[in-house]
Parts: structure tokens; C-alpha cells; sequence
């Protein structure tokens, strides 16, 4: 055994413990007691002990020599009795000693006993003395000194010192394992993550083409036929894009690398972004596929969590109610619960009309890779992990969640979460309900119901009327009798479309205190009646902070963007010029098509080397977008060159572009001297979110 190896296995040994039982042990037999390596060195001090011993030590360094080797002698005989045994010492004294057995291996040894079974004789001591020239009457004055035991008490002792080290042995093999299953476990997740970033980067390196080459192929003149057909190839990558993200969720959180960040939020801002997403899934189904959001008014508008998370579960829920539900209706509902000054329990549900599930298989739901019945449900595509990680995301944010379903009629899937309040002002707060009074015609539509839903949550009280009963007199009558109230005429748009308004000439001069509200599709055109005066227009699902905005002001009020990713083009910046470094031509190509959207000009280097020469050029640029893996110079060294050894471009900003979205790789980015990062597939929005982050205030041109 290496040195090395011994150094490494004696560091396994709990010195405090060890020191606990050699005082332990001379307390019960009076017996001194010490430590010694296999290499003959004190490991800890030793505790008790005699004159007549230390003078050998001390004074003789050829009988300290035979007194080393009878101790490992000793130690060697107990490990291969396996029990413990005493022996005589060259001075006459009664010794023992028990090994510590590490891994197979002796590295150190308790060495006791040092003591006479009989008193020692005058001449047999001074003629030791003689031979280790030793002071003889010295040494006899410090031989009378050493106590004498009977075997009976020897035996005891050498038994209780050989399971003293037995058990050291025991517990410290027991560490020694268990680091290093741990170490074992640590290097096959590591090489899990490594295999799953690598094949993350494969993958999602090829998709970016995919995905953002077909965006850019929707945006020109082709037939309807193509573009159905790249409409089709646009969600067919997308839809692989978020197996991916499952798979490196539930890779993440099994591994413990998944990371709960809190911060302020508003649930109305979580709404507002998920409504699309869900709406845009729903696809065909929305003409028979009814989504309904209650969200309770009296949330506190401000909550402090992991609001990324949460719309991630979310998502996950509605996308499993749409993928089940092929009529009746979705309903996202929120609602607060034992709240006070500080923290609230919010849950959420989410409810559909689908197929249900077998009491059977609700146990098997969030059981990770499973799918329930999937024999029926062979057309539903899905890793089975969204439930799973649902799950975990929720048991990370201290929740928990639930599941209520009957096997062909519908599911519901709860989860309750606590949230501390950052601002405990009601999310949708109406100061008098009652100064508000709604008029509703001929309530065929869908968005009436949604409309009603949320009217009710505000306390606001609604009167139906058929479009027959409605006229100018009529109108004048009702007005009259309600003094003080602000009244709304509340119709579908294509009842507005039809003339309804003008046919009873609404608004009126004569009527200052009635507006109106249209109730419109997600995806409607509604710009002729949002320029209108006293007339609102509010996008299905009407939600409660969407009716609030209304009636408090803020004229029009639709759920959710209809298209995030067009809004994201609401500006140019035709004076900026950036750097773009990719080995990948397609990458090139692609990022600067995107950023032509914009107006933005483009520099294209395909490697580290070449975006350095760039820079010793002289080219000034307002952003650098980095790719990580490329052969020669990565990202993360041209990264690293750039700060070092060109002080001119040390404060603009380099953005990296990668493929590696695991949560180590994000930090590293950032560690490295990156400012951000834009994952692959590169996102349009995200793209130019970073764009209007970091490009200098002076060259973005908003757009109205």
C-alpha cells in the first residue's frame, strides 16, 4: 500500500472518536492506551502510562525499536485471530493491541496493557538495564512503580480494546462506503447531465434551423398550401422542443439541480401570458372547447415566488386538459386562502369536460414515463412526465397537489402552494360595486358566460335583455332610474359588426353616462371599435382584472396579447450594429435574417478566431452574440480573450447563444463574463427582449 493510499485511509478515521474511547478505556481498566500508524507514528496522544515505559522512549532508542515491533506484532496476530490476544514485551510487561481495519487494509492500531501479571524481579529489570544502557537503579526504582493485574482482569481488558477498534473499524468502513456510493452516484449523475446537455446541444442545434427557418419562411409570399405545410413543420419542432425541456426538467429535479427562484410578482401578469398559450393549443377545439378564468379578486396583488414555475405547471396542466377535452369547457380557476398580513395559500385548478380517469390509474398519474390507458390514448403525444414533474415543481414550493376525476365526465387538478405577500392590495379591487350596472343583449354567446363568471366575482349586478327590447327610449328609461350609476351596454362583436350600435345610436350625447362593452374572440380584429368613444372592447376568456381595467379606466382590455411575438417587433434600431459568432452557417444565416426584422445590421464570423479579428479591425459593435461550442476557440475562450486583451469592447455586452440550457451551464455563462444568454432554438420574443435590454437606449425607435 502507497503512501499515498494510507494517508488517504487514515483521513477516514474520526480522531475525536478514537480519542473519546482512549479515555473512556483508561478511565474503566487504569490502563495507559495510544494510537499508533502501521508506519510506527502516534496518531493521537497517548493517554496514561508509566515511568518505567517513557524512560525506553526517551532514553534507548533500540529498545523503543523492539517496543514498535511487538506493538505491530501484536496488532497483526489479534487480525489474524480475529479476536484479541496479549503477548510479553521485551521488558517483561503484559501488552495487547487491536487493529483498524479500513477497506481491507491495517493502518493503524490501539496499543494497551503495559502493565506486569506478577511483580517484577530486582535482578531480571537491572540486567535489562545493562543491555539498553539504562540507569539500573533508575529503571528498578520505576519497574516498582508499574501496577500489577491478575489474567482475569488482562483478559477483560484485551477483549473491551479489541471491540473498542472493532467498532471504529465498522463505522469508519461504513463512512468510507457510503462516500463513496455517494462519489459513484454523483459521477453517473454528472454523467447523466453530461450525456443529456450534450444531446440537448445535438439536438437543439438542428432545431433552431428548423423552427426559426420556418418562422422566417412563414413570414414570406408563399400559397396557402405552403404555408400549411411549414405551418405544420414550425409545430411539429416546437412540440419536439418541449419534450426536450421535459425530459431536462425531470433530469433536473431528480438530480437536485432544479432551483426555486423568488421573486415579486402578480398572478394577473401569469394569467396574461398563459391565456395565449392555451388558447393557441386549443386550436380547433375552441368551437367546441369552452375556456372559462375565474381568478378570485381579492389575491394580493403582489406575491413573492417562483412565478416562471408556476406558469410552467400551469401550462402543463391546461395542456393536458386540452389534449383530453374534445368538448365542453377548461376552466382555470385561482382563489386565495388563509391569508393574513404576510403569506396566503394560493390554489389553482384547472377543471375540464375530457375523458376522465380511472379510479385505477389516478395512483399511476405522476409516476414519472407513465401514461395511463395508453391503448385508448395511442394518439396523444407526451413524454409522461408532465404530471411528474407538476408534481415535484409543487413539492419543491412546499404544495401539494390534487386530482378529482369520473372515468367519462372530467378531471380536475388542484395544486396549493404558500406565497408570501409582497403587496397585499386586492388584485382586482372595485371600490363601490355598486356604482356599476350592466345591460347585457341576447347572451347567446360564449364570452357571456365567461362575462358573467367575472361580474359575479366583482359583486356587480347584470340585467339581460333581448336585442328587441332594445331602443333609444328604452335605453333612456333605464339610465333614468339609476341616478349616479355607471351604466354599460354589454354585446358580442358580431352583434356590433351587424349595426346594432348605430341602429339604436349608441353611443348617445343624450345618454353621457352609458358606455359600452364588446365582447370579442382571442384573435378578433377589433381596431374600428377600440378608437371609439366610450366603448371598450374586452377578449374572450373576460377574466376579472380584464373587467376591472375597464371600469377603471383602461379602455381596452383583452385577456392577452394575441400575438406576443409580433408586439416584440414594436420597434427598429436601423443605427445598431452587432457581432454574431456561430460555426454553423444556417445559425448565421438565421440570426441575422431575424435581426433584419428589426433593422439591426450584422457582422458574421464562423469561429472565435474570426470574431477576434473582427474586433483588432477596429468594428465597433453595440452587441456580440457568442455561440458556446465551437472547434478551436469556444464562447467561453474568445469570451475570456475579448475581456483580457481588447479593453475597447471589455463593456459591450456578449450575449451567448447555446444549446446547453442546463442550469450550470446558465451560471457559467455568467461566471465567464457573459452578460446573458439566449437558448437554442433562438425564440423570436426572447430574442428581442435581450435586444431591447442591451442595445443603448439612443438606438431603439419605438413603434406606435
Amino acid at each position: 500500500m502507497s503512501t499515498d493510499e494510507k494517508e488517504e485511509l487514515l483521513s477516514w478515521l474520526d480522531i475525536d472518536e478514537i480519542t473519546s474511547i482512549q479515555q473512556s478505556f483508561n478511565r474503566i481498566s487504569g490502563m495507559p492506551v495510544s494510537v499508533v500508524t502501521v508506519d510506527g507514528n502516534l496518531l493521537t496522544p497517548k493517554i496514561g502510562g508509566t515511568t518505567f515505559c517513557d524512560i525506553l522512549v526517551q532514553q534507548s532508542a533500540s529498545a523503543c525499536s523492539l517496543c514498535a515491533n511487538c506493538c505491530k506484532y501484536g496488532a497483526c496476530e489479534a487480525r489474524e485471530l480475529k479476536h484479541g490476544t496479549y503477548y510479553y514485551c521485551h521488558m517483561g510487561l503484559v501488552e495487547f493491541a487491536a487493529p483498524f481495519i479500513i477497506d481491507g487494509q491495517m493502518v493503524a492500531y490501539l496499543v494497551s496493557g503495559m502493565v506486569f501479571d506478577r511483580a517484577p524481579r530486582e535482578r531480571d529489570i537491572r540486567y535489562l538495564a545493562s543491555i539498553y544502557d539504562i540507569d539500573p537503579d533508575f529503571l528498578w526504582e520505576a519497574a516498582r512503580k508499574v501496577p500489577v493485574y491478575n489474567h482475569s482482569v488482562i483478559e477483560k481488558s484485551v477483549d473491551g480494546l479489541y471491540n473498542y477498534a472493532l467498532i471504529v473499524s465498522s463505522t469508519t468502513e461504513g463512512r468510507l462506503k457510503t462516500a463513496r456510493a455517494g462519489a459513484e452516484i454523483e459521477r453517473a449523475a454528472q454523467m447523466k447531465n453530461d450525456f443529456l446537455a450534450n444531446m440537448s446541444h445535438e439536438i437543439r442545434t438542428p432545431m433552431n434551423a428548423v423552427i426559426g427557418m420556418a418562422d422566417l419562411a412563414l413570414n414570406e409570399e408563399v400559397s396557402d398550401n405552403a404555408r400549411e405545410y411549414i405551418g405544420q413543420i414550425q409545430s411539429s419542432g416546437k412540440a419536439l422542443l418541449h419534450i426536450i425541456n421535459d425530459i431536462l426538467d425531470f433530469s433536473k429535479i431528480t438530480s437536485g439541480k432544479m432551483n426555486i427562484f423568488e421573486e415579486p410578482y402578480s398572478f394577473e401578469k401569469i394569467i396574461r401570458e398563459v391565456t395565449p398559450i392555451i388558447t393557441t393549443r386549443l386550436g380547433d377545439k375552441s368551437e367546441k372547447v369552452s375556456l372559462n378564468i375565474d381568478v378570485d379578486p381579492s389575491l394580493p396583488s403582489m406575491l413573492i415566488g417562483d412565478s416562471a414555475r408556476i406558469k410552467q405547471i400551469i401550462i402543463n396542466l391546461t395542456n393536458n386538459a386540452v389534449k383530453f377535452t374534445n368538448s365542453g369547457y377548461i376552466n382555470l380557476s385561482v382563489k386565495a386562502s388563509e391569508k393574513d398580513a404576510d403569506s396566503v395559500k394560493v390554489k389553482v385548478s384547472v377543471t375540464d369536460t375530457g375523458i376522465g380517469i380511472k379510479p385505477g390509474d389516478q395512483e399511476k398519474l405522476f409516476e414519472s414515463f407513465t401514461q395511463v390507458d395508453s391503448r385508448r390514448n395511442r394518439t396523444i403525444e407526451g413524454t409522461g412526465l408532465g404530471l411528474a414533474i407538476v408534481k415535484q415543481l409543487v413539492s419543491l414550493m412546499g404544495g401539494n397537489v390534487t386530482l378529482e376525476s369520473e372515468f367519462g365526465k372530467g378531471s380536475t387538478f388542484s395544486f396549493e402552494i404558500p406565497q408570501r405577500v409582497a403587496d397585499k392590495k386586492p388584485l382586482c379591487r372595485l371600490d363601490d360595486p355598486k356604482k356599476y350596472s350592466f345591460l347585457a343583449v341576447d347572451e347567446w354567446n360564449k364570452a357571456f358566460h365567461h362575462f358573467h363568471s367575472a361580474a359575479d366575482l366583482l359583486g356587480i349586478h347584470l340585467q339581460s335583455v333581448e336585442e328587441s327590447d332594445v331602443s333609444l327610449s328604452a335605453l333612456t328609461k333605464w339610465t333614468s332610474q339609476r341616478e349616479g350609476v355607471e351604466m354599460f351596454i354589454i354585446l358580442d362583436k358580431a352583434l356590433a359588426d351587424n349595426g346594432f350600435l348605430e341602429k339604436n345610436s349608441i353611443p348617445n350625447e343624450s345618454l353621457p353616462s352609458l358606455k359600452v362593452i364588446i365582447l370579442a374572440g382571442t384573435y378578433d380584429d377589433t381596431k374600428k371599435w377600440e378608437s371609439r368613444a366610450n366603448i371598450s372592447v374586452i377578449k374572450d376568456p373576460v377574466t376579472t382584472f380584464s373587467l376591472a381595467s375597464v371600469l377603471t379606466g383602461s379602455k381596452n382590455a383583452g385577456s392577452a396579447p394575441a400575438s406576443p411575438e409580433k408586439d416584440s417587433f414594436k420597434f427598429t434600431a436601423p443605427d445598431a450594429k452587432v457581432l454574431i459568432v456561430d460555426d454553423i452557417p444556417m445559425n448565421l444565416k438565421l440570426a441575422q435574417r431575424l435581426l433584419e426584422r428589426v433593422k439591426i445590421k450584422s457582422d458574421l464570423a464562423a469561429s472565435g478566431q474570426e470574431a477576434l479579428d473582427y474586433l483588432v479591425s477596429g468594428q465597433n459593435y453595440d452587441i456580440i452574440f457568442m455561440d458556446h461550442m465551437m472547434p478551436g476557440l469556444d464562447g467561453i475562450d474568445t469570451t475570456r480573450l475579448i475581456k483580457r486583451f481588447h479593453p475597447k469592447y471589455s463593456g459591450i455586452p456578449i450575449i451567448a447563444l447555446t444549446a446547453n440550457v442546463m442550469e450550470d451551464a446558465r451560471k457559467m455563462f455568467i461566471d465567464e463574463g457573459m452578460s446573458d444568454i439566449i437558448p437554442k432554438p433562438i425564440e423570436v420574443q426572447t430574442l428581442n427582449e435581450k435586444l431591447l435590454k442591451w442595445l443603448p437606449p439612443d438606438k431603439i425607435v419605438r413603434l406606435p
